[in-house]
């Protein structure tokens, strides 16, 4: 499920992604786990907050949706807790043990809390101003058990950047 600080989200992520226009996935993005449709499931919550501070911060909403479907982010099972990461006004969202995405409004430095974690982690950066792949930024990968620095963006570090943190395979 995706939720907001606690509070579950996935309905309102999934009918504002699918309102957006990135409701057509080749994944199976478009069932809940009891079989219903989640792009018509009531909202539980006012706004999916990734999605409306990614656009308010330049983010196209076509390019939010191009970075969860091009790298298969399973958006609908994650959580949003911003006290994952240590920088200020930013946004994380998490699916424990598997992968992590923040969004860094002002670009800069960050922590991400992997304490409850095992195994490596990849650190994949994404400038939404420059468009493009993945790159790699100054530390490649990370380890879990611990609050772990994820270094600089391969770019600009004034300008806002999504930080995709996936386990690497055992």
């Amino acid at each position: 499920m995706f939720h907001s600080q606690g509070m579950p989200m996935r309905a309102t992520a999934i009918s504002t992604v699918a309102r957006m226009g990135c409701g057509e996935t080749s994944w199976p993005a478009e069932r809940g786990s009891n079989g219903t449709s989640v792009t018509s499931m009531p909202s539980r919550i006012s706004h999916a907050r990734i999605f409306a501070a990614a656009t308010a911060g330049g983010m196209t909403a076509a390019t939010c949706c191009n970075i969860f479907n091009d790298n298969r982010i399973p958006f609908w099972e994650m959580w949003n807790d911003n006290s994952k990461s240590t920088a200020d006004d930013d946004y994380c969202l998490f699916k424990s043990g598997e992968v992590y995405v923040v969004y860094l409004k002002q670009g800069g430095r960050t922590e991400l809390d992997l304490s409850a974690d095992t195994g490596e982690f990849s650190v994949r950066w994404y400038g939404p101003h420059n468009g493009g792949d993945l790159k790699t930024g100054t530390v490649p990968t990370v380890a879990g058990r611990g609050k772990r620095e994820l270094g600089l963006p391969p770019g600009t570090t004034g300008e806002d950047w999504v930080v995709l943190v996936r386990k690497e395979a055992d």
